[in-house]
């Protein structure tokens, strides 16, 4: 699911989140609804200013700042036939693209996406070989630098939850790269 400005949302959307992103549940007229989730993006034109916003915004591990368009690229973006629309919009009701594709490799359109139905396998294979990664104890030291770092010259907390992740992550990407 896809959440523009999260940070702004009531606090009971908020709790809502924070037990899907937590508990993979979300509650539902006075049951729990399972929520298998594989990756939540949110997006805010700020960030969070008040502790009670900081346990959700630790929850996102990969965050990506987007600074405004240059003067430069404010022209090309201006020149567009519809400016924030991508080859990959498309108006459903119509099923016809928003924006004419260029075509990609092999002649394909640029957002041919292709769901696979074994995807959960290949989720699961891969999770078991990073379970089987081992992170180096060079490694584990240089994190545990890091996170001194940003602290002591940052004045960023970095949670053991964040770290936990962030281990996770590396091993994913050890495992997706055939390392391990």
């Amino acid at each position: 699911p896809r959440k523009d400005e999260i940070f702004k949302a009531s606090s009971s959307i908020l709790n809502s989140l924070l037990g899907i992103l937590n508990e993979r549940k979300f509650d539902n007229a006075g049951g729990q609804d399972e929520c298998p989730i594989r990756c939540m993006v949110g997006a805010s034109n700020e960030l969070p200013d008040s502790d009670e916003l900081d346990a959700l915004f630790d929850r996102f591990l990969i965050r990506k700042e987007v600074n405004p368009v240059s003067d430069e690229g404010l022209f090309e973006l201006l020149s567009m036939p519809q400016p924030g629309s991508s080859s990959c919009d498309t108006d459903m009701e119509n099923m016809i693209p928003l924006v004419a594709s260029h075509g990609g490799p092999n002649g394909k359109g640029d957002c041919d996406i292709i769901f696979s139905d074994g995807l959960d396998e290949v989720v699961k294979a891969l999770s078991v070989k990073a379970d089987r990664i081992k992170i180096s104890q060079d490694v584990l030291h240089v994190i545990r630098d890091l996170r001194a770092f940003v602290k002591n010259e940052l004045n960023v907390e970095t949670s053991d939850r964040r770290l936990v992740k962030a281990s996770r992550l590396l091993k994913i990407t050890a495992a997706s790269d055939g390392r391990g």
